[in-house]
């Protein structure tokens, strides 16, 4: 019996110090953690800070900020890897030099930590329009705001304010059989755009496709469900009126089924297209026209290929 409860023991105990170590592993993690946080929120802080020290009245609304990403320069990995060494070797005379000329090196040319963070806000300056911004500031080591390098610059009227708030806290917009498939469906759609939108790197294009997807999310939400053909109508009709400024008294006839065009290696969806007869003044002259419009994955008309011969010709319609 003794021999079992020294068994016992010796198994509580061992299983006991295994806890005590993953406890302090656990603690140190959440002190790691707890830093991070403690930096996000000074960073954020400190932006705000920033915006609002130059905006004077200007109405500010913050959406939300990336995650903090800390950038170390290579001559600070170097000395850190030199005084690793150091540690191993104390008494090396040699590499104590080379320590001190890298510190020289790195304070003579003012190298530091550096951090990085984009900012998504809007600024209303008068009482029509909304200015959206996303930029991307750089924070020196101890969060104190660098520069910025603006990434969306997008000037809309206040009538988007409701589909702004939308979009940026993906509120459901799709009607579906129950809420959590709307609310899925909704995010869903959301993702597919914004992922997209964060593949330009240029703010002209960035801004852009910005102003597309608001107003693909206003069509989504008045239809309550994903309405291809009346997006892509929709979308044609603006795009015509807005940049065919030779077009005038422009007046949509008829639009054939939308087709889809694929990849013929993985069989992925690579654009859209459709046949469309409208009527309109071009060059002073009254005409009925017909036309091929292509569209990109996401909706963006791309070309518009002038036809010839009748819109059922192309569509097998009847007239």
């Amino acid at each position: 019996m003794r021999l079992r409860t020294f068994l016992g023991l010796l198994i509580l105990a061992s299983s006991l110090q295994g806890c005590f170590i993953a406890d302090e592993l656990f603690e140190e993690e959440e002190e790691k953690v707890s830093n991070q946080l403690d930096l996000q929120s000074k960073a954020e802080e400190n932006v705000s800070k920033e915006i609002q020290s130059e905006i004077g009245d200007d109405e500010y609304t913050p959406y939300g900020f990336s995650q903090l990403k800390v950038i170390k320069p290579l001559e600070l990995v170097k000395l850190e890897e030199m005084e690793l060494q150091l540690r191993l070797h104390p008494k090396d005379s040699t590499l104590m030099d080379s320590i001190q000329n890298q510190k020289d090196f790195i304070r003579e040319n003012k190298i530091e930590r550096t951090a990085e963070m984009s900012h998504f806000f809007t600024l209303i300056t008068d009482t029509t329009n909304i200015n959206i911004l996303e930029a991307k500031y750089t924070l020196n080591d101890t969060l104190g705001v660098i520069k910025m390098d603006p990434e969306i610059v997008l000037s809309v009227p206040k009538k988007y304010q409701l589909m702004i708030d939308y979009y940026f806290n993906e509120y459901t917009i799709i009607i579906a059989r129950s809420y959590t498939e709307g609310k899925q469906l909704s995010k869903s759609f959301y993702r597919f755009f914004k992922d997209q939108l964060e593949t330009y790197k240029r703010v002209d294009q960035k801004s852009a496709f910005l102003k597309h997807t608001l107003d693909i999310c206003t069509m989504v939400k008045f239809k309550g469900n994903f309405d291809q053909e009346y997006i892509v109508q929709s979308v044609l009709q603006k795009f015509i009126k807005k940049e065919r400024k030779d077009i005038q008294n422009y007046a949509p006839l008829k639009y054939s089924t939308l087709y889809e065009t694929k990849n013929n290696d993985d069989d992925s969806i690579v654009g859209y297209y459709f046949f469309h007869k409208f009527i309109g003044n071009y060059a002073e002259q009254k005409d009925t026209n017909v036309v091929l419009v292509e569209f990109s994955p996401y909706y963006q008309v791309e070309q518009i290929f002038q036809l010839d011969g009748t819109f059922e010709s192309y569509t097998n319609q009847t007239k």
